[in-house]
C-alpha cells in the first residue's frame, strides 16, 4: 500500500505533483544507470511507488477541482 499526504488546497496538490514528477525523473535516471540486479529491483520499486503516489495526488486534484466548482455554482 502506498500512502501519500494529500494537501487541502489545489495549489499545494499541484506543487506536490510537480515535486513527485521530479522524484520520478530522478529515480528513473538511477534505474536506467543501474547494473546490479539488487539495485535495479530496489529502484524499480521506488519508481512504482512514486508513480502510485502521483496517481493518488492526481485523483485528489480532480476531486478538489470538482469540489471547488460545486462551491462556486
Amino acid at each position: 500500500m502506498t500512502s501519500v499526504y494529500i494537501p487541502e488546497t489545489i495549489s499545494e496538490i499541484e506543487a506536490d505533483i510537480a515535486c513527485k514528477n521530479e522524484q520520478l525523473v530522478w529515480w528513473l535516471d538511477k534505474l536506467n544507470r543501474s547494473r546490479k540486479n539488487s539495485l535495479r529491483h530496489m529502484r524499480s520499486m521506488q519508481v512504482d511507488s512514486v508513480r502510485k503516489q502521483i496517481e493518488l495526488l492526481e485523483d485528489a486534484l480532480l476531486s478538489a477541482q470538482e469540489k471547488a466548482l460545486n462551491n462556486i455554482a
